[in-house]
């Protein structure tokens, strides 16, 4: 960005979308009051003896991301009535908005394998998912590496 003849003496940077924004005197600042999981853009302008700039094209998509370790927790039960063969889980996360949750199943005394279906954890922080089985079964979630406690379900 030109100043033309007169020196930059402040530059100020705001986001879209909420018009989050921070004035600096030097080429980088701290935006704060950014939501986490929100996908925001930035545009520049120059303040010099003549006025403010026009604003910069936007920057690259930044998506923050909080700063807390990512945790997956689930409980599982059993269905009711005539879905009493299906094994329900809830999840709960922190960290991992958005990430396909991988569930992990194993029947007594085998190795556990993935299920071809996934959820994906809501803004909340939830997720849930559910799948027939006919005998007990043992569970465990992964999303982005981050894996969750094992739980047992006893479906008979």
């Amino acid at each position: 960005m030109s100043s033309g003849t007169y020196a930059v003496t402040q530059y100020k940077a705001v986001t879209t979308p909420g018009g989050h924004m921070c004035l600096t005197a030097s080429t980088s600042c701290t935006i704060s009051g950014l939501t986490n999981g929100v996908t925001y853009v930035v545009r520049v302008q120059a303040l010099t003896g003549a006025g403010w700039s026009a604003e910069s094209s936007p920057s690259n998509a930044v998506t923050p991301r909080s700063s807390t370790t990512a945790t997956l927790s689930i409980t599982g039960s059993r269905g009711r009535g005539p879905e009493r063969m299906t094994v329900q889980v809830k999840g709960t996360s922190t960290g991992l908005v958005g990430e396909r949750v991988t569930m992990w199943f194993a029947n007594a005394g085998e190795a556990p394998i993935p299920s071809k279906s996934t959820a994906t954890i809501r803004p909340d922080g939830t997720f849930t998912w559910s799948r027939r089985a006919n005998r007990d079964i043992t569970l465990y979630a992964e999303a982005a590496g981050v894996r969750s406690n094992s739980v047992t379900v006893r479906v008979r």
